[in-house]
């Protein structure tokens, strides 16, 4: 069975990667650690093609809506392009709470929420089951 946890490492801030891997590695050492996958992923950005997707985590059965922090809030951490008005902020300063929701729920409270939005893109909605 495949073990799967996401740590967060603070001493890496302001640090270049290879830096940072280097760190992480000799952590891992110390622990006895032979051998682990590092996967890095960049950060989204506005640049990126399909930035404007927003994201709802789930549960694995894709059931309930978890969040990014476990929290059930989904977030949104980009200006809107709106084709009318220009940017904006998207649900409550890029939030939207869904604690409790299904999925499908969340989905149609952010689509309720973004509307009359004139996109200069279009909008996508993603469900990643972790």
């Amino acid at each position: 069975m495949l073990h799967f946890k996401a740590i967060s490492f603070p001493e890496c801030v302001e640090m270049f990667l290879q830096d940072c891997l280097d760190t992480i590695n000799s952590q891992v050492q110390s622990l006895g650690l032979a051998t682990i996958e590092t996967v890095v992923h960049e950060k989204r950005n506005l640049s990126q093609p399909g930035y404007n997707k927003v994201v709802i985590i789930t549960d694995k059965p894709a059931e309930r809506v978890m969040g990014q922090a476990g929290d059930g809030i989904v977030t949104y951490p980009f200006l809107w392009d709106d084709a009318v008005s220009g940017l904006k902020s998207l649900g409550v300063d890029g939030k939207w709470n869904c604690v409790d929701l299904t999925p499908e729920d969340c989905c149609r409270d952010i689509k309720e929420s973004m509307f009359p939005i004139r996109p200069t893109s279009f909008f996508f909605l993603i469900l990643a089951i972790p």
